[in-house]
């Protein structure tokens, strides 16, 4: 069986007051996940004190994107890492699997 290539671009910009805003575009799954996982932990070097994961522009995650969200946040020592602008789908699956308040989203998105 051969699975094609997931495509999804992540940007990083450093913002102001200690923020880094890691914005994913795309679908993120077991093929994609590590690149997210690789820009929050890259992002995390600097000792920001706050890691924006911007999930906008997602069209799809699945468990893999999950566990890479809850490693990063777990891993982030000092710094804070939340989820914003959480695109629907991703909301709902965020909502569902109760880690939407944990990863510092409201209920409204």
């Amino acid at each position: 069986m051969f699975l094609s290539p997931t495509h999804l671009d992540v940007t990083t910009t450093g913002a102001a007051h200690g923020t880094v805003r890691v914005a994913a575009v795309g679908e993120i799954d077991m093929g994609s996940a590590p690149r997210l996982h690789r820009a929050v932990l890259d992002a995390l070097v600097g000792r920001p004190a706050v890691v924006e994961v911007d999930l906008a522009g997602v069209t799809f995650m699945d468990s893999s994107g999950i566990n890479i969200l809850v490693a990063c946040r777990q891993g982030a020592g000092d710094a804070r890492v939340r989820v914003v602008n959480a695109a629907p789908q991703v909301l709902r699956v965020l909502t569902v699997t109760g880690l939407a308040a944990v990863l510092g989203l409201s209920p409204a998105g």
